[in-house]
C-alpha cells in the first residue's frame, strides 16, 4: 500500500515538473538593445475581463535596429482570462520575426505565444497555463516585427461571473497592407504637396 502511494506521489511530480517545465520552455528575454517607445496605451478595457497595457518600442541600435518591438500585458479585473489574441490582416506577407515571438516572466505564462495563420491572421497567446484571475497578470508577451504600429482590436476569451465571454480591446498592432499602401500615399501626397508649394 506504502508503496503504492510513493509511485502515485513520484508520477505527480513528474507531471508536475514535465507541465512547469513545458510552460517555460520558450521563455525569452527582450532584446536588450537601444530602443525607444513610439506608442502606447495603458489599460484599454477589455470588456468585462480585464485591461490590456500595449507598448511598441522602435529599436535605435543593435541586431533589430529600425525594428519594432511591440509588448502586451493584461491584468483581469473580474473572473479567468484564459485566451488573447492580436489580429493581423496579411496578404503582402509581413515580415515578424518568429524566433521572437516570445514572452517574460512576471505573471501567468501561456502554453504558446505564436503567430497562427499564413499568411499571418494573428498572434495568439494559446491558453494560459491557469487563468487569468481577477488582480492577476500575465507574463509580458512581445515580438519584434519590421512594421510601424497602428490602433487595432486584441481579443480575449474569459468567464465572467461563471459565463464564457469573448471580448475586444484597443491596442497597437502591426498594420494590414491596406494601411501600409495608404501611409505611404499619404507621406507621398504630402511631400509632393509641399514640394508644389516651395516652387
Amino acid at each position: 500500500m506504502e508503496k503504492t502511494l510513493k509511485i502515485k506521489l513520484l508520477i505527480v511530480l513528474l507531471a508536475a515538473t514535465f507541465i512547469a517545465g513545458s510552460a517555460t520552455a520558450g521563455l525569452m528575454p527582450i532584446p536588450a538593445d537601444a530602443k525607444t517607445q513610439v506608442a502606447g496605451i495603458a489599460n484599454s478595457p477589455l470588456g468585462s475581463l480585464g485591461l490590456v497595457d500595449s507598448y511598441v518600442y522602435r529599436y535605435t541600435a543593435g541586431a533589430y535596429t529600425n525594428k519594432y518591438l511591440y509588448t502586451y500585458k493584461l491584468t483581469s479585473t473580474n473572473i479567468g482570462i484564459s485566451f488573447f489574441s492580436i489580429g493581423v490582416d496579411d496578404t503582402a506577407n509581413l515580415t515578424l520575426n518568429v524566433a521572437n515571438v516570445n514572452y517574460e516572466g512576471g505573471g501567468v505564462a501561456p502554453t504558446n505565444w505564436r503567430p497562427v495563420g499564413a499568411p499571418l491572421q494573428s498572434v495568439d497567446a494559446g491558453f494560459f497555463v491557469t487563468p487569468i484571475y481577477s488582480g492577476q497578470a500575465s507574463a509580458l508577451l512581445w515580438f519584434v516585427c519590421d512594421y510601424a504600429p497602428v490602433m487595432g482590436l486584441g481579443s480575449v476569451f474569459g468567464t465572467s461571473s461563471g459565463v464564457p465571454t469573448y471580448a475586444v480591446g484597443q491596442l497597437y498592432t502591426i498594420p494590414e497592407p491596406t494601411t501600409i499602401i495608404m501611409l505611404t500615399t499619404g507621406a507621398l501626397w504630402g511631400y509632393m504637396r509641399r514640394k508644389k508649394r516651395a516652387v
